[in-house]
């Protein structure tokens, strides 16, 4: 549809220069499922500029206050995972990482509830990949993560607090006695997080949310940027496998891009109670709409209570 009357011009002129607008149609996009998210749309449009004729393509995603569901309460804070106005905040910052190992979209504008972006798009990186621009932008900021107000505080611990699952019902004998043992001390693990050094997050660092391009590795989707333990983003992207349970070679190309201010202990435990805990409600949601886990998906999460010990 006509949208030129949507756009502004300030924006176009960010995303292409200087010219005349000749046309621009608007397709909503069906992804952008966050707590926090109104519309995503990509606009398409051509611009006059000395004689030729220049394309553009550019996404608009609009943001609005979560008023339904369980973190509907806490989500008015600035600090909660899903405040509504943290994407385009994050993007007038310049906290975002720009490269040379991982990059954000570029931004052609953000307003109170609005951010007009690069459109991205491409294969997903591989996991080995993924984890190594991951932890090469992100390790390094465990000597000083900035303290501004608008940034999640620890997701996980937010998350488990209005969380409570039963997976003696749902689970057969194989897992449910022991992995319900691990839900039950999840306080307990999540304190063995208070000395894991805090890093920038993504916060949603799944597969999905990543895409290789000419410039490199582009992370979207910063709805939920914030300050976690070290190793929290890696156990998100390990849990987004298709086999989850083969997750070594990842946390070794995260390991070898690690700051050498980290030690691989603290990294890994910061990995391990996050996948855990994280693994276990994905595993209860999946049960509970009658979906198998992933393959290696259990053993991941037993392999994991192992590695981390009695709480």
């Amino acid at each position: 549809m006509p949208a030129a009357d949507v756009l502004p011009p300030e924006v176009v002129r960010a995303a292409v220069g200087d010219g005349d607008l000749l046309d621009v149609v608007a397709e909503p996009l069906g992804g952008g499922t966050g707590a926090a998210t109104a519309s995503v749309v990509r606009f398409r449009g051509r611009v006059l500029r000395g004689g030729e004729v220049v394309p553009f393509s550019l996404v608009r995603k609009t943001v609005r206050p979560v008023t339904t569901g369980r973190h509907a309460a806490a989500a008015v804070r600035p600090d909660h995972w899903a405040h509504w106005r943290r994407e385009p905040l994050a993007y007038a910052s310049g906290l975002l990482p720009a490269g040379p190992h991982l990059f954000s979209p570029r931004c052609f504008g953000a307003g109170e509830d609005v951010v007009h972006l690069e459109d991205v798009t491409g294969p997903a990186p591989s996991p080995v990949e993924a984890a190594a621009a991951l932890a090469r932008w992100q390790t390094p900021t465990h000597v000083g993560p900035p303290a501004l107000p608008w940034l999640a505080d620890h997701p996980l611990a937010q998350r488990l607090a209005v969380t409570d699952l039963d997976l003696t019902s749902a689970a057969d004998a194989r897992f449910g006695v022991l992995l319900q043992k691990a839900w039950t001390d999840r306080w307990t693990l999540l304190a063995r997080l208070d000395d894991v050094p805090r890093v920038l997050t993504h916060g949603d660092l799944g597969l999905g949310n990543l895409v290789r391009t000419d410039r490199g590795i582009v992370a979207i989707d910063w709805a939920t940027t914030g300050t976690a333990p070290v190793g929290a983003d890696l156990a998100l992207l390990v849990l987004s496998l298709e086999r989850p349970a083969e997750a070594d070679e990842p946390v070794a190309a995260y390991l070898a891009g690690t700051d050498p201010g980290l030690t691989p202990e603290r990294v890994l435990l910061g990995y391990r109670v996050t996948a855990l805990l994280t693994g276990i409600s994905r595993m209860h949601w999946m049960l509970a709409r009658g979906d198998a886990p992933p393959p290696g998906y259990v053993d991941l999460l037993t392999d994991l209570l192992d590695a981390i010990g009695d709480p």
